[in-house]
């Protein structure tokens, strides 16, 4: 376990790297990471529901473009809580959502209620943290009975080289796991999207400048499928066809009994 200065030197240099970034990482961002945009409008979209004012928190929430965009017009239907260790990056989620709450603070420390919450979207957010098991217990404590989780995580399948802030690093689907089962909680939808299989294909794509074609929506749900079906036909006996992403939906229980 790590000390508590520790944990803070590890979070400040999160914060000063995204409070650094925020307008480059909203640049990239808005012109859309096409990776993710099929998988989360497929994995993500049929668990949501919205009778009444639900509330969503979202937990390092950056930007918001991409909470804002998966939404669109449903939005405005909701409470929305957006938190983030970044005070730049928060400024400008404001204009993404307008009608959002926005709380500065990191996923080891939530200042926010028990139970508050009929979703949580973690997307990308454990990769950041110091601790995942404890970071993942605190947001678990943020939903209600019977409310959804929705992870998206790189894995160490990932490797290394993608690291943008200082301290990333995949996180291992056995802690998640581990977590999950210790808090009353059960996965109703985990998959494994973005091998190297698939992005050899973008490569590809983009080499016969034909770039143009990743940008179809046929193509994003294409490229989804495809790496769905590499990873359960050829994942366990090939690396290169293993997704390196994690993307779940998890539901704690309807009691705590």
């Amino acid at each position: 376990m790590m000390s508590e200065i520790d944990v803070a030197r590890w979070l400040a240099a999160e914060m000063d790297y995204h409070d650094s970034n925020a307008h480059i990482i909203h640049a990239e961002v808005k012109q859309g990471d096409l990776r993710y945009d099929a998988p989360k409008r497929l994995f993500f979209l049929p668990y949501l529901r919205f009778p009444g004012e639900r509330c969503i928190v979202d937990i390092a929430c950056g930007t918001a473009n991409s909470v804002a965009t998966l939404l669109g017009s449903r939005r405005d239907c909701i409470h929305y809580i957006g938190v983030d260790i970044s005070r730049e990056m928060l400024m400008i989620a404001r204009s993404n959502m307008t009608n959002g709450q926005f709380v500065q603070a990191s996923g080891h420390k939530l200042p926010l209620e028990k139970g508050v919450a009929d979703y949580v979207f973690s997307w990308g957010a454990l990769h950041h943290m110091p601790d995942v098991v404890v970071a993942l217990d605190a947001i678990i404590n943020l939903l209600k009975p019977g409310g959804l989780l929705f992870l998206l995580e790189p894995t160490p399948r990932v490797g290394t080289g993608w690291e943008d802030s200082p301290r990333e690093r995949g996180v291992r689907i056995t802690t998640i796991r581990s977590v999950i089962q210790c808090s009353s909680c059960e996965f109703i939808s985990i998959h494994y999207i973005n091998s190297r299989f698939t992005a050899l294909v973008r490569r590809m794509l983009r080499k016969l400048k034909m770039s143009r074609v990743e940008h179809y929506g046929a193509t994003r749900y294409l490229l989804t499928y495809l790496d769905l079906a590499a990873d359960r036909v050829c994942g366990s006996l090939f690396s290169f066809f293993q997704g390196r992403d994690v993307i779940a939906v998890v539901r704690k229980a309807a009691s705590s009994e």
